[in-house]
């Protein structure tokens, strides 16, 4: 019986088309689609705007992608919303690229099956955040 792949949704920010965001593309690129299923999603402040760097480049490359949008820095109805996409797409591993997806990917996954791994971007010792 062969197994699906690991279901993996890559939460970044909606802010450009930097580091971290470019990371992701990297990311979700070089992963073996045999082994993991890469979505592709941000939590964006502003419904009104257009979609975001990270998801149009995502969605040009063939990744299924997620807006969740949450106005505000931190929005209960963003951690429903995402919980509600986790579970309806059987997402195993949730992993986050920004504090604010950190903190509602944290709240989103709790008694949940979901793992949460996140990747702090340009914090280290070094940077004085230490």
């Amino acid at each position: 019986m062969k197994q699906r792949p690991i279901r993996v949704l890559q939460l970044g920010s909606p802010a450009g088309l930097y580091g971290a965001e470019r990371w992701i593309l990297a990311l979700v690129r070089h992963l073996d689609p045999a082994k993991v299923e890469s979505v592709v999603g941000v939590i964006k402040d502003d419904p009104g705007k257009a979609d975001p760097p990270l998801i149009r480049e995502a969605a040009a490359l063939g990744f299924q992608t997620v807006t969740i949008n949450a106005p505000g820095r931190i929005n209960l109805s963003a951690v429903r919303r995402l919980r509600q996409y986790i579970f309806a797409n059987k997402i195993d591993i949730l992993h986050t690229h920004w504090y604010k997806t950190d903190m509602i990917g944290f709240l989103a996954v709790m008694g949940t099956r979901c793992k949460i791994i996140s990747t702090p971007h340009g914090w280290s010792k070094e940077a004085g955040f230490a």
